[in-house]
Order: C-alpha cells, then structure tokens, then sequence
C-alpha cells in the first residue's frame, strides 16, 4: 500500500543518514582530538628543545617555570605552587640521563617521566602531553628534559563538542524523516488515484481502465 511504501522508504533514508552521521560524527570528535593534540605536542616539543639548548650552552638553569630568557633569580623566587594550580601550568624539569633530578618547576610534587610515552603527572591530575629532549651540559654531563602540557583544552573542546553532536543529530535527522515523507508522498499521490480511480471503474466500462 501507499502508507507502507511512504513508511518503508522515510525509515531506510533515516537509518542511513543516520549510520552516515554517526560515523561523521565520530570522525570529527577524532579528528578534533588529534589536531589539538599535535598543536600541543608541537609546542611542547619546540619548548623542550629551546630548553635543551639552554642546558647545553650554559648548563641546567637555577630555576624553572618561566619562558627561556625570562627566568626569575633564585631570590626572586615566589613560594611554591599549590598542585593543583600546576595542573593548568607548563611544567619543566632537567634530569640527569640515569634519573637524577637537577632542577624542576617550582612546587612540582613529584618528578617528571624521562620519556615521552605516557600522558600522567605524578600527583597531579589530568591527561598531559609529554616532550623530551636530549642535552650534553658544558660540564660533560647527559642531560633529559622534559616538558609537560596540560591537555586539558583539548579535553574541554572535545567535551564542548560532543552535547552540540547529540542535539543537532537528531534535529538533522528529523528533518531528513519528515522531508523523505512528504517527497515520497507527493511522489506516490498520482499512482495512488490512478490505482483509486482503476478500482472504481466497473466491469461496464473497462475501457476506462489505465
């Protein structure tokens, strides 16, 4: 019948628009992950070069925390930072080769991964994005540093995103419903009188059939 066509047909567009947008949808939510994340691993690996060349031509700096070349003095210094003001800092810190620490930011609790393969802080919560770089110290020593930046922007954007995704799929896909029904309704409103029209015709007049 006309209804089941009309009925069939407005589900199949829906279920593959929807399939469609799905799969769109997390494509996005990837994609936006993966670029911010590489933003940010770009950044922190261009800090942690900038500060391994520090390490190398001048030796491992008396403090950390501040950009290169705008270190405070060590009586300058502020008091140390609460952890949980850190975790939305970029933090620092030069390590010997075989895990020694030489110098961190300050009020870091605990000390930085010696390798870039993880995306946890010690004692500080949150997902980070590590950066290492290698340095040999005018004194002849090997040093590690390593740049930690929080992820948490990109965590946010990511989480902004998602509840957009849930509303405006649905609206989108009832706007897709409701225009394959009134398509495929107008479409069959012709076959559907001839098929009345057939029906009504007596066996009197068949010449009147389509």
């Amino acid at each position: 019948s006309r209804a089941s066509v009309r009925v069939r047909t407005t589900a199949a567009a829906v279920v593959v628009v929807a399939l469609a947008l799905a799969v769109g949808a997390v494509a996005l939510v990837w994609l936006l992950r993966a670029s911010l994340t590489d933003g940010l691993e770009t950044g922190a690996e261009q800090r942690a070069d900038a500060l391994a060349a520090q390490v190398a031509a001048s030796g491992p700096p008396a403090v950390l925390g501040e950009d290169p070349g705008d270190r405070e003095d060590p009586g300058d210094r502020d008091e140390p930072d609460d952890p949980e003001d850190l975790a939305e800092d970029v933090l620092e810190q030069v390590a010997t080769d075989d895990g020694a620490l030489v110098v961190a930011t300050t009020g870091l609790p605990g000390g930085l991964p010696l390798d870039d393969g993880g995306d946890r802080v010690a004692d500080l919560p949150g997902r980070w994005v590590l950066a290492t770089s290698d340095a040999d110290g005018p004194d002849g020593a090997d040093y590690v540093v390593t740049v930690a930046v929080p992820a948490e922007e990109v965590d946010d954007s990511v989480a902004a995103l998602v509840p957009l995704l849930a509303l405006g799929l649905p609206a989108v896909l009832l706007v897709v419903g409701l225009t394959t029904w009134v398509v495929v309704g107008r479409a069959l409103a012709p076959v559907e009188r001839i098929r009345a029209e057939a029906d009504a015709v007596g066996g009197d007049a068949l010449h009147r059939r389509v």
